[in-house]
């Protein structure tokens, strides 16, 4: 399902049973963390089995962009779902190991690897 809000860097929310992959792109920044955050609270509202979250469309993300994924961390923790991260750009992986927050995520470099950890 691709989403309309043009404000938010989520561009397609795919499921199969109850897993989910959610395609990302653009800046996940200041400007554009509201609308990612609340369509990640939509999607955990449906209470999926596992998360993946494709970063491969993501080049930059501060810091409201990193409070979401851990939010998003949180959320899935307490639903006992699984978050997989995959495709993660350099730049975002950079700044997931300053903050010491890349022992917290499962990555992945591809969808499948994500898919098959389950």
């Amino acid at each position: 399902m691709k989403t309309q809000d043009p404000n938010s860097p989520v561009k397609e929310v795919r499921w199969q049973d109850k897993q989910v992959v959610i395609d990302v792109a653009g800046d996940v920044d200041m400007g554009h963390s509201a609308a990612f955050q609340q369509c990640l609270s939509d999607v955990m509202a449906k209470a999926p089995a596992h998360v993946i979250l494709d970063l491969a469309g993501v080049e930059y993300m501060d810091s409201s962009g990193i409070a979401s994924l851990v939010k998003l961390h949180s959320q899935a923790r307490a639903a006992g779902a699984d978050l997989s991260l995959v495709a993660v750009h350099r730049n975002v992986r950079s700044i997931l190991q300053i903050t010491r927050l890349d022992g917290m995520f499962r990555v992945f470099d591809t969808e499948q690897e994500a898919i098959a950890s389950a």
